[in-house]
């Protein structure tokens, strides 16, 4: 009996040794008796590892097959993705990657050209290309201001409901939909406007009587219908409204050249008739 249980014993001690022997091939806990303590996972191969790690340092994450810490948290609890030197809360060395699909997500990051959002899709479908950033008033979820960046047709600036749709630069409170408090430079810029004044050509339209636009002219110091300049600097000009404006007076003009021409081709009529007449009456004598 003696014997069959300090052979049952053997037995056990074995399997303990054999099992501990396992454990450690997987999992072990290890100090350097100072300021570090690890506790290493292998892997299959039994020869690389995960380790999660405490030290004077901070606490982190080491991958050996690539020699790696993939995050960290430092002594002044700030986490670093990629990086074991946060800099800031929240430290990420890399691309982000927002959303669970494969075939459409968000990506933000930095390269060589600087910080960036991109989204991106596979599928074909437009509508998950484009990218928006959005706020509601007050947090309604319902008044919205968007601005939207859609590479098939270009950036746009959207409201719904009462959100304020206008953009501003150069300014914080735009008041229309695009206020600039600077200068602009283009190649080239078109205005669609109502009320084209080509009515100055039908025979119905009275054309005004210079007299009473020379008279205009003395007692305001500007045109007949169009702002003064003291109106002008306080509240500017619409491009579109003092185009027709101006092209009205072009017109206006071009009638009174017209009509200047018609007297002055009858006066020349008349005074070559005169004139046939003296040769005439000379030629009398």
């Amino acid at each position: 009996m003696k014997t069959l249980k300090t052979l049952l014993l053997l037995t056990l001690a074995a399997g303990k040794i054999q099992a501990q022997q396992t454990i450690q091939q997987s999992i072990m806990l290890r100090s350097n008796g100072v300021n570090s303590t690890e506790l290493m996972m292998y892997k299959e191969d039994n020869i690389n590892y995960n380790t999660i790690y405490s030290n004077a340092s901070g606490f982190g994450f080491y991958n050996s097959s690539t020699a790696s810490s993939p995050w960290f948290i430092n002594a002044d609890n700030r986490v670093g993705i990629g990086t074991t030197s946060p800099l800031d809360l929240f430290h990420v060395n890399g691309i982000i990657r927002w959303g669970g699909q494969s075939d459409k997500y968000l990506v933000s990051g930095e390269d060589g050209s600087g910080g960036f959002f991109e989204q991106r899709a596979s599928n074909g479908n437009s509508a998950n290309s484009k990218l928006r950033l959005q706020s509601s008033i007050k947090g309604d979820l319902q008044n919205y201001s968007i601005f939207s960046i859609d590479p098939e047709q270009g950036f746009s600036f959207l409201s719904l409901g009462s959100g304020n749709g206008n953009v501003g630069i150069g300014t914080t409170s735009p008041k229309e939909k695009l206020s600039v408090n600077g200068k602009i430079r283009a190649q080239e810029i078109k205005v669609e406007t109502a009320g084209w004044p080509d009515y100055v050509f039908e025979e119905s339209y009275k054309l005004p009587v210079l007299a009473e636009t020379e008279k205009h002219i003395k007692e305001k110091g500007h045109l007949p219908g169009i702002p003064s300049a003291a109106e002008v600097k306080a509240n500017g000009v619409e491009l579109g409204e003092m185009s027709a404006k101006l092209l009205q007076k072009i017109e206006e003009l071009t009638l009174y050249i017209i009509q200047q021409n018609k007297r002055q081709v009858e006066q020349d009529v008349k005074i070559l008739a005169q004139q046939k007449e003296i040769n005439q009456l000379k030629g009398l004598k």
